[in-house]
């Protein structure tokens, strides 16, 4: 089942056609699609987070193909939610073992700040010329050459 517009329902109901053949229907417009771009990248990101989003993006790929593999029947659900919860309170645990432990000669990266462009003026005649009346310019003394 998909969304359709309404000017094809008008359609629809002008022809007196109840049935839509899945060819007229696109992929976008179908509810059940599946969507990859729910984690996009961020172009303002440097490199100090390179590292953190290429795990991210590994992890959430194979994460993706564990999800589609165990929606498929009640049994694989259940063990993957209970492998998942021991994955999960061993992850817990590996976090807090290693909380103790101090990280020796790991040094930051540098932050580096990303500004907005720069405001350039636009095409054309200078605004203020363009927008004030005659009365309100200021007056030019011409000079003369004799």
């Amino acid at each position: 089942m998909g969304i359709i517009c309404r000017h094809c329902i008008k359609v629809l109901i002008h022809s007196n056609t109840s049935v839509v053949s899945s060819y007229y229907i696109m992929d976008r417009w179908r509810k059940g699609i599946k969507r990859i771009h729910n984690a996009l990248k961020n172009c303002y990101l440097d490199n100090m987070s390179n590292d953190h989003m290429s795990r991210h993006n590994e992890l959430y790929s194979k994460f993706s193909y564990v999800v589609e593999a165990a929606v498929v029947s009640e049994e694989k659900y259940v063990f993957c939610t209970q492998y998942m919860d021991s994955l999960q309170e061993s992850l817990l645990h590996f976090s807090s073992a290693n909380a103790n432990c101090s990280s020796v000669g790991v040094t930051p990266s540098p932050v580096r700040c990303v500004h907005s462009p720069k405001k350039v003026r636009s095409k054309g005649r200078p605004p203020t010329k363009r927008k004030a009346a005659k009365v309100y310019r200021p007056k030019t003394k011409h000079v003369q050459n004799t």
